[in-house]
């Protein structure tokens, strides 16, 4: 049996529950058109919707999210798509995202993730400063990447990872972890 998509999953526990597109919507102050979107597969749901559908379906975020899969899936994706920024600019960009109150029950926020993507930002030298010394040469200071800016960062990242995936054109971690398997 292939495994269920977030997009089907939302549907058939909608159905479940005998609710119309139109009431989901209505309750949840999400539009229909956002709903449909997602019952499609045409989108992910951003961090406030998907709470906001869980509370509503009563289920958790990261059953409908993930379902029955291992939720160390989910946290692996995001490891994958931010290994993938290799521009300073484009880290400044998330981090200047606002970040709202709303808890990711769904992201394995570990010490392991924070370390492997710092490590990988390090190794690229993303938050590495030249500066000159007095002769005008050249030296590299040590990296400034900490981690609770790494932190940080994944928060808004996953806040708002539907969009800085296409912006950035990342590739879903989901496929790319997938391929390695």
């Amino acid at each position: 049996m292939e495994k269920e998509v977030f997009a089907a999953r939302l549907k058939r526990i909608r159905k479940e529950r005998c609710y119309t597109q139109e009431e989901l919507a209505k309750i949840t102050k999400i539009s229909v058109q956002t709903i449909r979107n997602y019952e499609q597969g045409n989108n992910e749901p951003v961090a406030v919707y998907l709470l906001e559908l869980a509370k509503t379906l009563d289920v958790t975020p990261d059953y409908l999210l993930l379902g029955e899969e291992n939720m160390n899936t989910y946290t692996k994706a995001i490891e994958a798509e931010l290994k993938q920024l290799s521009e300073f600019e484009k880290i400044k960009e998330i981090k200047a995202q606002e970040l709202n109150a709303t808890i990711l029950s769904h992201l394995e926020l570990s010490e392991e993730l924070v370390t492997s993507i710092k490590d990988a930002w390090e190794e690229m030298k993303l938050f590495t400063r030249e500066k000159e010394d007095n002769n005008g040469n050249k030296i590299v200071e040590e990296s400034y990447c900490t981690r609770n800016y790494v932190r940080e960062i994944i928060l808004r990242y996953c806040q708002n990872r539907t969009y800085f995936k296409t912006k950035f054109e990342i590739q879903d971690g989901m496929i790319l972890n997938m391929k390695q398997e």
